[in-house]
């Protein structure tokens, strides 16, 4: 198919790019309307398409965190300020707010939303690859947050997560 788009649309290219842009469309008419398709038993895949019941939002829902979360925006360079520092975690999350979460007096856990980020050492100010802590280990973590007499521990676990294996 991409020889195809490229035979017919840019060999050679067109003059600017609204006159590229028609030839994309002009092709992409005949390649859905009126070109038959072998892997559809030789018809069009105008025939077979429909369009979505689902309905799409006009804007998606702000993110929420709990109220114990930290909430900071990243920045325009993909950094957020944390006690005075800025600390790089994606441009691809510019004007989004993240969650960081402590789990232990010395790592927090940055989320966007459900997704889990990373974990942020505080002591070294690094963002560490992130590795899904055991149970164990997260409620190991989470009673010295609550306990704060107690002293500081790695979240990662000497031993490999346990796998569990789900019967079908």
């Amino acid at each position: 198919m991409h020889r195809t788009l490229k035979r017919e649309t840019a060999l050679p290219p067109c003059a600017n790019a609204a006159a590229q842009q028609r030839s994309f469309n002009r092709f992409r008419t005949i390649f859905n309307t009126e070109r038959p398709h072998e892997a559809l038993n030789d018809t069009v895949p105008a025939q077979w398409y429909r369009p979505s019941v689902r309905g799409y939002p006009t804007t998606v829902p702000a993110v929420e965190y709990p109220g114990h979360f930290e909430v900071r925006r990243v920045r325009t360079t993909g950094e957020i300020k944390w006690q005075g520092a800025c600390v790089y975690l994606s441009e691809a999350l510019v004007g989004e707010p993240v969650g960081l979460d402590a789990v232990s007096d010395r790592h927090w856990q940055i989320s966007f939303g459900p997704i889990e980020l990373g974990l942020f050492d505080n002591h070294t100010r690094k963002l560490l690859a992130y590795q899904r802590p055991t149970r164990r280990a997260l409620a190991a973590a989470r009673t010295v947050v609550e306990n704060s007499s107690r002293p500081s521990g790695s979240l990662r676990s000497p031993q490999p997560p346990e796998r569990r294996h789900e019967k079908e």
